[in-house]
């Protein structure tokens, strides 16, 4: 598979607002729009601190990266990641 950022399912309805557990200090960084072949995501990002214990739960495999030069991420992920925050 593609390395990705940790979110919830892809759905055509809004996810709970609220953030999953063990993660603090959510807070909104802004949204990307990325154009795939046949239909536009909006997807909107959040910025949070995760304990190890957590991001285990959150993520099947972690990968650790520099967020100021992630690579091998895919465009949508790429414009997430590049967002001020």
């Amino acid at each position: 598979g593609m390395l990705g950022l940790p979110g919830p399912a892809w759905t055509a309805e809004r996810p709970d607002a609220a953030p999953p557990a063990g993660v603090n200090d959510c807070r909104e960084i802004g949204t990307v729009r990325h154009v795939f072949t046949h239909f536009a995501l909006d997807l909107q990002v959040f910025d949070g601190r995760i304990g190890l214990e957590a991001a285990v739960d959150l993520v099947a495999t972690p990968v650790w990266s520099d967020a100021a030069s992630p690579t091998g991420l895919p465009g949508l992920f790429a414009k997430a990641v590049a967002l001020p925050g």
